[in-house]
């Protein structure tokens, strides 16, 4: 439960109440109660996509870890067969890095934009 002004006559209002109990207003209430429940939905977004950032920064972490550990191999290895094989690891590990490096560009952007969506719904 949630306290709401109401718009009539400014008095506090329990988000519960059917109508204002100082002058039966109902418009604000109704309003209100929207937008709890869209400031709700946002809040649900943000910890859904702050979740999603976290995993996806873990596993930018583990492909630079990955990529770390080939170029090290390449870097001892003498073999040309083994470098070609090498290198073509690389390779792929660098596109899947670029692919989640935009993804977490992608996720800090819908935050953004949510977060502002919510200062506004205050």
């Amino acid at each position: 439960m949630a306290l709401l002004t109401c718009r009539e006559c400014g008095g506090k209002v329990s988000s519960d109440a059917e109508c204002c109990p100082h002058c039966g207003h109902r418009g604000q209430l109704d309003e209100g109660r929207q937008s709890q429940s869209q400031l709700k939905n946002l809040e649900a977004q943000v910890e859904n996509l702050e979740i999603d950032l976290r995993k996806t920064i873990h596993g930018i972490e583990e492909k630079k870890s990955r990529i770390s550990d080939y170029q090290f191999q390449l870097s001892v290895t003498k073999k040309k067969e083994d470098i070609a094989v090498i290198r073509k690891r690389i390779d792929r590990w660098n596109g899947l890095l670029k692919v989640d490096l935009l993804e977490e560009a992608t996720i800090l952007q819908e935050l953004k934009d949510l977060k502002e969506e919510m200062k506004r719904t205050r």
